[in-house]
């Protein structure tokens, strides 16, 4: 696919294999390592590639994704993750964004202009009404530093696309953008991967580590499923969100960082503040920016303008030529549910 792209691309099975050419003299101008190979692992090979005073943009793979995971790389210098099964459209993009990068030698991050390339607000489609509402609002959010946003919507609406689009086309698109899922790690982890922790903090922590916060200092946090969260430890991120300084787990020392906080859920937080499984301050603090994302079948005859973008991207990928929907298969669209939205959609499209 990266050939048919126009890449010039050198595959190797060992990493050490790789290493050795580029000691022969080739230098790639980006590096796309899984993160478990043969005798040596990702982070092993980035380690080795800056020894080497080679600072190219290294793109881990791993089926292994964790926050942690994710986060002890970028720590040790990747530009970027990607998640297996790769999504190649994905892929596509941070291989513009890293060598855009490359291009612009020791810049450690992309520029707005590069970010919001990758990005744009016309990427989030739609000509339904509240569609461009979402459309005015990410602009709106340009010239609003430090403003939270809770973007709220069904499952596979999107969020983590409005979330990246809110960040490219800001003054923080040049620091890091760091995305957790609240819902998928324990709460004792969460914290420590949000706060980071001490040397001798806990059990196993042998080393100190910095938490999300610090990784994207200067950047965007995005907080997923922000309903997951226990009640304690949402007292802890009110307290963050109110002075903007945080302790790491087992330290002293009070840290500060400038970032801005995206939450997302799907489901009715007010509902959860009556049941009291939501703390109602924090609701107050993160209710400031309210991007409401509609359902596919909310909007109308946007369903066909989106298929059409997959169809699109698909002929891209998978070397096809479809021309487009028959009448046929755009009334099929039009008159199902959806339940699973755009998510659900995009699926249905890659099987045909």
């Amino acid at each position: 696919m990266l050939r048919r792209d126009g890449y010039e691309v050198r595959a190797f099975v060992h990493p050490q294999a790789m290493l050795e050419a580029i000691e022969d003299g080739q230098q790639p101008d980006v590096v796309l390592a899984d993160l478990m190979m043969p005798e040596i692992n990702g982070i092993e090979l980035l380690e080795r590639l800056r020894k080497r005073r080679l600072h190219v943009p290294v793109i881990i793979m791993t089926a292994h994704s964790s926050v942690q995971t994710a986060v002890e790389a970028m720590r040790r210098g990747a530009f970027h993750y990607l998640q297996k099964p790769v999504n190649l459209e994905e892929m596509r993009m941070l291989l513009k964004k890293a060598l855009g990068r490359n291009e612009r030698t020791s810049v450690s991050q992309p520029s707005p202009q590069g970010e919001a390339a990758v990005y744009p607000v016309e990427g989030i489609l739609g000509d339904s009404e509240p569609i461009r509402r979402v459309r005015q609002t990410i602009e709106m959010l340009r010239d609003v530093p430090g403003t939270i946003v809770l973007i709220r919507g069904e499952t596979g609406t999107g969020k983590n696309l409005v979330a990246r689009t809110i960040h490219a086309n800001s003054c923080y698109s040049s620091g890091r953008f760091v995305e957790i899922n609240c819902a998928a790690l324990p709460d004792n982890l969460l914290e420590a991967e949000l706060f980071g922790y001490e040397k001798g903090a806990f059990t196993d922590a042998r080393t100190s580590k910095p938490g999300l916060l610090e990784v994207a200092d200067g950047g965007t946090v995005f907080l997923d499923e922000i309903d997951s969260m226990s009640l304690a430890l949402q007292a802890k991120l009110l307290s963050f969100l109110e002075s903007r300084t945080f302790r790491r787990l087992g330290g002293i020392d009070d840290i500060q960082v400038n970032v801005r906080i995206l939450c997302a859920t799907n489901v009715n937080l007010e509902q959860l503040v009556a049941e009291r499984k939501f703390r109602q301050d924090l609701f107050y603090r993160i209710n400031v920016v309210n991007i409401y994302l509609p359902a596919l079948r909310e909007m109308g005859r946007d369903v066909l303008l989106i298929a059409r973008h997959f169809i699109e991207q698909f002929n891209r990928e998978l070397g096809r030529q479809v021309k487009g929907l028959t009448p046929e298969a755009e009334k099929k669209l039009l008159d199902y549910h959806w339940p699973g939205n755009v998510r659900e959609l995009r699926n249905v499209l890659e099987r045909a």
